[in-house]
């Protein structure tokens, strides 16, 4: 492998991000904790390493000595790295990297070799950005076709629209 770039959160936004509103941090979290071999015992046993959590990468060594001599490089997200260059990442949860404006650049950059900030990206928007827009539950489901959205680059994240509700049809039933 000539070139290998790992894009993760920083452990402070894995512990301020939620998974689906059951669990009080990120998705990694609940699987380290819970759902491996070995669960996490509070005082005696931490969480089952996984690479895309900063506090196990930098528990490895040979991880660590990967980023040290330059062999790999390692972005922690959310960063103020320039949108374009190789290290910006706006991302706060796992599922917002394909969304997030700054690390498509970064990916586009480095597949380039060259700053992308003036490149203009046609995003759609995934299933899970729109949904975290979404205001108290939903009781219907959105079709598919209103479900992709653009992403415009130039606002990020806040300029998504999601698609308009379907009106519900009431119906006509005598109690």
């Amino acid at each position: 492998m000539a070139r290998f770039a790992l894009f993760t959160l920083t452990d402070q936004a894995e512990q301020d991000d939620t998974c689906a509103g059951i669990y009080n941090k990120s998705l990694l979290y609940l699987v380290s904790n819970a759902f491996e071999e070995k669960e996490r015992i509070p005082l005696f046993r931490d969480g089952w390493p996984i690479l895309g959590m900063e506090r196990f990468v930098r528990r490895d060594a040979e991880l660590m000595d990967l980023w040290q001599k330059g062999k790999a490089e390692w972005v922690l997200s959310p960063n103020n790295e320039p949108v374009g260059s190789v290290d910006a990442s706006r991302s706060t949860s796992h599922g917002g990297f394909d969304d997030d404006e700054a690390t498509l650049k970064a990916t586009f950059a480095r597949i380039a070799g060259q700053r992308v900030d003036k490149a203009e990206l046609a995003v759609q928007a995934s299933a899970r950005l729109l949904s975290g827009r979404r205001l108290g539950l939903e009781m219907f489901r959105t079709p598919p076709a209103a479900a992709a959205t653009n992403v415009s680059t130039q606002g990020g994240e806040d300029s998504v629209k999601p698609p308009g509700r379907p009106k519900r049809k009431r119906s006509k039933s005598k109690v």
